[in-house]
């Protein structure tokens, strides 16, 4: 399915809450009131101006707890969704190079009432659910933006409980099913980006660099052993192969005198060995290769920055940023790797001395 259609299948329904919210009970109006998650308040990071007049609250004065619920769920939803405060929109990147907006936010608070008497017990003193809605949304391609359209669901939905005064929120909505930009980078203009992309990649690189120090000593030994595992290999499939062919059993092999059975599971075991090297040859090589990939990804992200034409030029700014930080994150965790333990079967004995 095209990211196009996956988002015209989450935001277009006309649905109001998405049916993987009521996996258990089928109905797709019905949200868990158990809520899950990590206590509040994570404190979201402030657009560039520190203000978030995307979201319109709703008119009526709300008690403390509502308020208090209201900003607890929009510090989660603003780790999401960037505010644009001249175009009264939100815009939150997906794959690729698309970005959504959506325009005129507004946020409804729903109180779960009445407070059950196990709720009393667990000190719960409020308990609900906050929607946040769009009046309507539109994609960016990278190239070009597309029509508006209606939205038929809510952008996402967060059940709150507070208990002892501290807040607990679970997404319990649509926004965790896409993959999102977060807040925006900065810089966020091409240029700025520029040089931030280049000055992360020397950091990385020389990272890289150390991380293949550290290694080389143990590449150098498995590339060794490998070499010897080969040769040994080769050398008594060719006995094995003279043997069966002349009857001769049993055969000669680096000292010993192995019969047919105890030759067969020496060339599984040999084999295992073999493969074993060169699997973990392979992963230390990967990380020898990190240098150059890395100077890869700085060309890639660089060439698509001289692509961006026109708005939204800060989010596709943003985007390429976080693309680049991402690839560069798949190399900081590398570690050691271990000889993997590979075995083989009787059944495998053909194809090993045939291959």
């Amino acid at each position: 399915m095209s990211v196009r259609n996956l988002i015209l299948c989450l935001f277009t329904a006309p649905i109001l809450i998405i049916a993987g919210c009521s996996e258990s009970t089928g109905d797709p109006s019905v949200i868990p009131t158990e809520p899950k998650g990590a206590s509040f308040p994570p404190q979201a990071e402030s657009s560039k101006n520190n203000s978030k007049p995307a979201v319109n609250s709703a008119p009526k004065v709300e008690n403390s707890d509502h308020s208090e619920a209201r900003a607890a769920a929009e510090a989660e939803f603003y780790k999401l969704f960037v505010p644009v405060p001249s175009r009264d929109s939100v815009v939150v990147g997906v794959r690729d190079t698309r970005i959504l907006e959506f325009k005129s936010i507004r946020a409804t608070v729903e109180p779960f009432q009445p407070l059950t008497k196990a709720d009393e017990l667990n000190g719960i003193t409020w308990k609900g659910r906050v929607r946040f809605l769009a009046a309507a949304l539109r994609e960016h391609d990278g190239k070009a933006w597309g029509s508006w359209q209606d939205v038929g669901k809510p952008l996402q939905v967060y059940e709150l409980s507070k208990s002892n005064e501290a807040w607990t929120i679970a997404a319990a909505g649509v926004a965790d099913k896409l993959i999102f930009i977060g807040t925006l980078s900065k810089p966020t203009d091409i240029e700025g980006a520029r040089v931030l992309i280049r000055e992360e990649a020397v950091i990385a690189r020389e990272s890289a660099v150390k991380r293949w120090l550290a290694v080389e000593p143990f590449h150098n030994v498995a590339k060794e052993k490998l070499g010897i595992g080969r040769k040994a290999l080769t050398e008594l499939v060719d006995a094995y192969k003279a043997a069966d062919r002349s009857n001769s059993f049993p055969l000669m092999w680096n000292g010993l005198k192995l019969d047919k059975a105890t030759s067969r599971r020496q060339i599984l075991k040999l084999a295992g060995d073999v493969d074993g090297q060169q699997m973990l040859l392979s992963q230390l090589e990967t990380i020898h290769n990190q240098s150059g990939a890395i100077d890869q990804a700085r060309t890639d992200a660089t060439s698509r920055l001289d692509k961006i034409d026109g708005e939204p030029m800060a989010e596709l700014v943003h985007l390429e940023i976080r693309r680049f930080r991402d690839t560069l994150a798949q190399f900081k965790s590398a570690q050691l790797p271990t000889p993997p333990n590979v075995t083989f079967s009787d059944e495998d004995f053909d194809r090993i001395i045939s291959r």
